[in-house]
């Protein structure tokens, strides 16, 4: 007996709701799932990712750069990053850490069009657009800063998509979905009260493999 050595399984969007309804007694025993109930259990779906993206998972985090004009302190940036969380300033091959700033702080620099090595950054997550901001305004072209930022998770626009989310939050995922949907289909309040606990349980284990394992050092300032 061998094993499968395949290790790509996933589900769409429809196999999702269609699994999560059937933990809520609904679609069992050749009972129809109803084009109204897939719809329903897609938008529930997609509420679920959205809110996951309150807290930042090691898979949404990624790497961007942004080529630095002489003089210019804002930059758009697409896709628009959720948060971003640190940023490097980068001449030839040296890349330099800079330091993160408020808003109230950025806009409050008595001279924002001041040149020279970019050391400070702010960041403004706008509804669709995303804007970094740098000071002081680079003097030269030969600029590039990198940075890395927290990504959205893609929307589900139809039941063939797949969930934008790793294989092993699948199971959370549906019993998340599950527990929503319980909320609003199910009476029996022993049974949702289940549902809400395992999606809860599920997340949580789920979340041990979501965590940066590096040590931290930390040291007195001199």
């Amino acid at each position: 007996m061998t094993t499968s050595g395949s290790i790509d399984f996933d589900l769409s969007a429809a196999l999702i709701v269609q699994e999560a309804l059937e933990m809520c007694g609904i679609g069992q025993e050749g009972e129809d799932i109803t084009a109204d109930m897939e719809a329903r259990g897609l938008r529930s779906l997609n509420l679920i990712l959205k809110a996951w993206q309150a807290d930042p998972r090691l898979w949404l985090k990624t790497e961007g750069t942004e080529t630095m004009v002489q003089g210019q302190s804002a930059y758009t940036l697409t896709p628009r990053p959720l948060r971003i969380l640190s940023v490097r300033r980068q001449i030839g091959d040296a890349e330099v850490p800079m330091s993160e700033m408020s808003r109230d702080d950025y806009f409050s620099l008595p001279n924002k069009t001041s040149q020279g090595l970019p050391v400070q950054w702010y960041y403004d997550p706008q509804q669709s657009t995303g804007v970094l901001y740098v000071w002081q305004n680079p003097n030269a072209t030969a600029m590039t800063l990198n940075y890395t930022y927290v990504r959205s998770i893609e929307d589900i626009d139809s039941n063939a998509n797949t969930a934008d989310v790793p294989a092993e939050w699948l199971e959370a995922l549906t019993l998340s979905l599950a527990a929503k949907l319980a909320m609003k289909q199910v009476s029996d309040l022993q049974r949702r009260l289940e549902l809400k606990q395992d999606a809860a349980i599920a997340v949580e284990n789920v979340r041990k493999l979501d965590r940066d394992t590096a040590s931290v050092f930390l040291q007195p300032c001199a």
